[in-house]
């Protein structure tokens, strides 16, 4: 069974990362395939990481770390760092994506 990591660096997205995460928990997935989420918050100053939090707390497939150095290079880092899946897949905080999305660049990989 193949594991994606699923990479979102934030800071300060409390106004649009329920709806990604949403998003991303409605992906449709073979059945050879499951998938982590990590979530890396750039010392957010509104409640990001509070959301993310209680995210993780909910879902045990939901991480949660912190980017002391701010930037996203650094939080893609500390992502690919921390991921354990066979593939990496960045995504974005301001965008929701399709069911399909996870399924389309799955093939691509294959």
């Amino acid at each position: 069974m193949d594991l994606i990591s699923i990479v979102i660096p934030v800071r300060n997205e409390k106004k649009y990362l329920s709806k990604c995460i949403h998003s991303v928990l409605k992906f449709a997935t073979p059945r050879s395939l499951k998938y982590e989420i990590l979530i890396i918050d750039g010392m957010s100053s509104d409640n990001t990481k509070k959301i993310a939090l209680n995210y993780s707390k909910q879902f045990n497939n939901i991480k949660v770390f912190s980017n002391k150095n701010i930037i996203q290079s650094a939080a893609l880092n500390i992502g690919f760092q921390k991921s354990t899946g066979d593939w990496l897949l960045r995504l974005d905080a301001h965008a929701e994506y399709p069911e399909n999305y996870l399924t389309l660049r799955y093939r691509d990989w294959e």
